[in-house]
């Protein structure tokens, strides 16, 4: 996907955001920007392979604490600090309990106004990009 990788030629770990998610009324209008997500590491992301049915679940090396409805997440193993905007946070929180891309998807499509075929992508990308920096865990 354009716009991952390093970002950072000093690779100083600092916060950046997943996205521009913006969230309206009750509408879906999931914006991913080029630059997702800038990491200071000198790793480039592996493509993880995500059915319906793969199980995603909050990574052990993270933490992540409620930040006025956002979320700062560390990947403890790289020392990297991530922010979540109000619709991350929302998918992170959802997250909280191990479930399926499906169940994630069906939560979601409940909550907002959104085409099923539309959100499933976003979702992908998302918990790709999560799972390529060690935030999650699939399988």
């Amino acid at each position: 996907m354009p716009g991952y990788g390093c970002r950072n030629p000093a690779r100083t770990p600092v916060a950046q955001s997943f996205s521009s998610a913006k969230l309206g009324t009750g509408n879906w209008n999931w914006e991913l920007t080029r630059a997702i997500l800038s990491i200071v590491a000198d790793t480039h992301p592996v493509r993880h392979t995500l059915s319906p049915e793969s199980r995603i679940v909050l990574s052990k090396d993270q933490a992540s604490c409620d930040l006025a409805g956002e979320t700062a997440i560390v990947n403890l193993k790289s020392g990297v600090y991530y922010g979540l905007d109000p619709m991350g946070t929302h998918v992170w929180k959802l997250l909280a309990e191990p479930m399926t891309l499906r169940a994630l998807c069906d939560s979601l499509e409940h909550d907002y106004d959104v085409d099923g075929c539309r959100l499933e992508f976003d979702m992908r990308e998302f918990l790709s990009v999560l799972a390529d920096h060690g935030l999650i865990d699939i399988s």
